[in-house]
């Protein structure tokens, strides 16, 4: 299970581990920069992931990266499951214009706040599948 960790919203997306291929899920809300903990331990029960993959800025002085880490340790802690990192640079850029081209294409409804969210945690758990591919 992909996270796209964010002070408003986390962006969710799921794979099979011997996939590269991995899909939208949802967003969950935050509140004042606080998880949405009955939200996720809902899609945890559902889905019953072996593995949290959490998207990292590299810029390591940001707020952003220092919060990402914490909720990285909550889900562990909470969860019992193992957590990675893979990296999100542009994963937001790159999920709105997919989310352009999807609109040209008329493949996409009324769009929502969150589907850049969950379109990026996408993209990050595919890079973790691909990096882990290439091992």
């Amino acid at each position: 299970m992909g996270f796209d960790y964010g002070a408003k919203r986390i962006g969710v997306a799921v794979a099979d581990p011997q996939a590269a291929h991995a899909e939208p899920l949802t967003t969950v809300e935050s509140k004042k920069g606080h998880a949405d903990w009955d939200a996720i331990t809902h899609l945890i029960q559902t889905w019953q992931p072996s593995l949290f993959v959490i998207g990292l800025t590299g810029d390591t002085d940001s707020g952003i990266h220092r919060k990402t880490i914490t909720f990285a340790r909550a889900l562990e802690k909470r969860y019992l499951r193992p957590v990675a990192f893979a990296e999100e640079a542009y994963t937001s850029t790159e999920a709105k214009h997919r989310l352009a081209e999807l609109r040209k294409l008329g493949l996409t409804g009324k769009l929502h706040k969150g589907d850049i969210d969950k379109i990026a945690a996408t993209l990050i758990l595919e890079t973790w599948l691909h990096r882990r591919e290439a091992s």
